[in-house]
């Protein structure tokens, strides 16, 4: 029982000292949809300083459960922008933090491809731009904080088009840790390496996913006109075609009524 008690002491000491994603504060502009996940919202969080001789006892098993842990919180937030609508968020930051927001917008219903383009900034708590697009689809901007304080990120589709647009987005986050506060520990400085390669991974792969649905809706679009133009062009062809036989037969039919009165005044 002593041994149990050992190892999930060990096991939770190390999850406790890892940076892990947490929920970033949501805030809403005239745009009253929520996120699905809430939970899934990363967060910059800075690392406790590890001071524990318990993860000497236990290393492959608490890399294992602290690697999934975090690919598992790497997951790509999803919201659906409505029309005319704008959603923020922010993260509180402090001097030296870098983050870096990417996005990607998308269409959910089968087979559109209209406009994609929203409005898309972040501004910082001095009230100026770190970032400031017009008209884009997708994006990938990163700065590093000069102030401490809160930083907040928009989508907007209040200029654009009057139908609601999905937007795949992500937020990742480089703390700064002072030299004198930075893990000595090799074993954590591999498990926050790993980390951060899976949530590159997770986020490519939710990247590609959304690529290929809004290839796909564009096919689909395509090919729907390709259908119907195709479709309008044969009933054109027979309803010319029907018109001709029965231009011609009307025109032989007179030619006929004509020979027959000129052969009876002849009489």
């Amino acid at each position: 029982m002593a041994y149990l008690q050992l190892q999930l002491l060990a096991v939770t000491h190390l999850i406790s000292h890892t940076s892990v994603a947490g929920p970033p504060t949501d805030e809403r502009i005239a745009a009253p949809f929520h996120p699905r996940d809430s939970k899934c919202k990363e967060h910059l969080s800075k690392p406790a300083q590890h001071i524990s001789e318990l993860d000497m006892l236990f290393p492959i098993a608490s890399t294992l459960l602290v690697a999934s842990s975090f690919f598992g919180a790497a997951v790509a937030h999803n919201i659906q922008l409505a029309a005319h609508g704008k959603e923020c968020f922010h993260e509180q930051l402090h001097k030296d933090d870098k983050m870096t927001v990417t996005f990607q917008v998308g269409d959910r219903e089968f087979g559109g491809a209209g406009n994609l383009d929203i409005d898309f900034y972040i501004q910082n708590p001095a009230n100026g731009y770190e970032a400031h697009e017009r008209a884009v689809s997708n994006g990938d901007h990163s700065f590093t904080a000069q102030h401490d304080g809160k930083y907040l990120y928009c989508f907007s589709n209040e200029h654009w088009s009057g139908s609601t647009k999905d937007v795949s987005f992500n937020v990742h986050g480089i703390v700064y840790v002072p030299e004198a506060e930075a893990p000595s520990d090799p074993l954590e400085a591999e498990v926050r390496q790993l980390s951060e390669l899976l949530a590159q991974v997770k986020d490519e792969q939710s990247y590609i996913v959304l690529r290929e649905r809004t290839h796909r809706n564009t096919a689909e679009s395509t090919n729907g006109r390709v259908k119907w133009w195709s479709i309008f062009q044969m009933g054109v062809l027979v309803g010319e075609g029907i018109f001709q036989v029965w231009w011609l037969k009307r025109f032989f039919e007179v030619g006929k009524s004509g020979s027959e009165r000129r052969g009876v005044l002849s009489r």
